[in-house]
């Protein structure tokens, strides 16, 4: 979870859900970009959110996020011609009622990758760039211009297919259940709803099962309506062939 600009920023770690987190545990609980050294408040220009990615339009820059379905996998594509720079804190926690924090990672760096072994979860950064630890539990990933991807996982990098198997699931959530009550907006409503309640299913160890478990309200204008109407085929969704929109 993170602001529409794209950064995800440290927060109190248990009650709320700000960062990446892989079940009950937080693995990254901030993550910063920057953009030719401007901040990514600076540079958002568009938002969309659509069924299973979020793609963000920087001008120079583009990118499109999303989560693999049941692998413990975060990818997030680049593309753009400007030099980018990523910053993610690896400190972990786990989610209310506790009140567990990590202590410090030990992170070993090689080409394209840092292996970060934290107290709670093992989690691995791959990036077509450059990566480098830094002091705080800090990853510091430094893109080029073109095409990148930067993937923080628990079972390896991205591989070809991930992206398809994203869109094929929530294609078949969208599918599950339809509404056709006449009105556009209410069906829109109502698939949202579904779709949102599916993502904030979780799942703590004190806590048990259910929707928006551990999760604060959200922040005012974090709707899942942001963009309503507007179409943007965003790379490389449409480069795969496909034009998605909300």
């Amino acid at each position: 979870m993170s602001y529409q600009n794209g950064d995800a920023l440290v927060t109190d770690g248990h009650r709320s859900r700000t960062g990446l987190w892989f079940a009950d545990v937080c693995v990254a609980r901030s993550i910063r970009f920057r953009f030719s050294g401007m901040r990514s408040a600076e540079r958002i220009r568009k938002y969309v959110r659509g069924l299973g990615y979020i793609a963000r339009d920087y001008g120079m820059t583009q990118t499109v996020q999303f989560m693999v379905p049941g692998q413990g996998k975060f990818v997030c594509f680049l593309r753009g011609q400007e030099e980018v720079e990523v910053e993610i804190d690896t400190t972990q926690s786990r989610a209310w009622p506790s009140t567990a924090t990590g202590g410090e990672n030990s992170i070993a760096v090689r080409k394209g990758r840092a292996d970060v072994s934290g107290s709670m979860l093992p989690v691995s950064i791959h990036t077509t760039g450059t990566v480098e630890a830094r002091g705080g539990n800090t990853v510091r990933v430094m893109l080029g211009p073109g095409e990148n991807r930067i993937t923080v996982s628990l079972l390896g990098d991205y591989r070809d297919g991930d992206l398809l198997s994203t869109l094929a699931y929530h294609s078949r959530v969208r599918d599950n259940c339809v509404l056709r009550s006449g009105d556009f907006r209410f069906d829109k409503v109502f698939l949202w709803a579904k779709h949102d309640m599916l993502e904030m299913f979780n799942t703590t160890p004190r806590g048990g099962q259910g929707s928006l478990l551990g999760t604060p309200p959200s922040s005012h204008g974090s709707s899942a309506g942001t963009g309503s109407g507007y179409r943007w085929p965003p790379w490389p969704l449409a480069w795969r062939g496909r034009h998605w929109s909300t």
